[in-house]
């Protein structure tokens, strides 16, 4: 059945409000499923079930599915569709204002999700970082979003966003999505995107100000480092030991460095 077979007969209308540009091809959501490379072992969770495209596929893997919806008027929808299969989990709530219990932190995870434009960056970093034992993450962006968040240095996509999701995933596009796939049609196209965690260099403690210290670096894109840390009287040692000249711009270095020039910066 298409989306509008699960959406009209309830008389649901798409508020713009929760980014409701819901997946309307189930080979779409096959494909996602796939790159996810769920394994017997492993737990589903899926952020903004909607009314269930990408739920039913993730569901035909047999494995749990805990799946996140925002608008409580799909709640009957997405029951009705898969309400008396045991490994159906649904979550009538805000995925961000979720606080995970202990059981989250057991076994493996794989995140899936057609992510709202609106808070897709929000619900990525609490993916990331609230939760732990996850072993992939499948997620689809808006087209643009994706090229910033796999971005290499000293390409135009590259900024702080890259700088973090790097220093803790390896992040992937794994296809693109063509704007026709949805209901209602968004103005651009989207992409997958697969996130593999890496061992982070920076301790959970210091995230926040890791992203504070990128971001500033940033702030000014195309200004020298120098202009954006007029303050740091040692900021060109710390380039130096980087083997770096004093102009380079923040958009030049790698996440590595990004990671060294902070550590310089914590020693004082």
């Amino acid at each position: 059945m298409k989306t509008a077979d699960w959406i009209d007969p309830h008389g649901l209308r798409l508020f713009k409000k929760y980014g409701q540009n819901f997946l309307s091809d189930d080979r779409i959501a096959m494909k996602i499923v796939e790159v996810g490379e769920t394994q017997s072992t492993d737990r589903l969770v899926e952020v903004g079930a909607g009314c269930g495209t990408l739920t039913h596929e993730l569901l035909r893997t047999g494995l749990p599915v805990h799946a996140f919806e925002i608008d409580p008027r799909f709640e009957k929808v997405l029951r009705s569709r898969f309400g008396q299969l045991p490994n159906f989990h649904l979550y009538i709530t805000d995925f961000l204002n979720y606080k995970p219990e202990s059981y989250w932190q057991e076994g493996e995870w794989v995140f899936f999700g057609n992510l709202p434009y609106n808070v897709s960056v929000a619900i990525l970093r609490k993916a990331l970082f609230d939760f732990r034992s996850v072993r992939r993450w499948v997620f689809m962006f808006q087209y643009e979003v994706a090229l910033r968040l796999c971005a290499f240095p000293g390409s135009k996509d590259y900024g702080s966003l890259s700088i973090l999701v790097q220093s803790v995933t390896r992040p992937q596009i794994a296809f693109k999505v063509s704007k026709s796939h949805f209901k209602p049609s968004p103005k651009v196209d989207s992409a997958v995107v697969t996130l593999d965690p890496i061992d982070p260099e920076i301790p959970e403690g210091e995230r926040d100000a890791f992203s504070a210290f990128v971001r500033k670096g940033f702030a000014n894109r195309r200004k020298m480092l120098k202009n954006n840390f007029p303050e740091e009287g040692r900021l060109p040692h710390w380039l130096e030991s980087l083997s770096k000249p004093l102009t380079t711009r923040a958009e030049e270095l790698g996440v590595t460095d990004w990671i060294s020039l902070y550590k310089l910066w914590k020693q004082g």
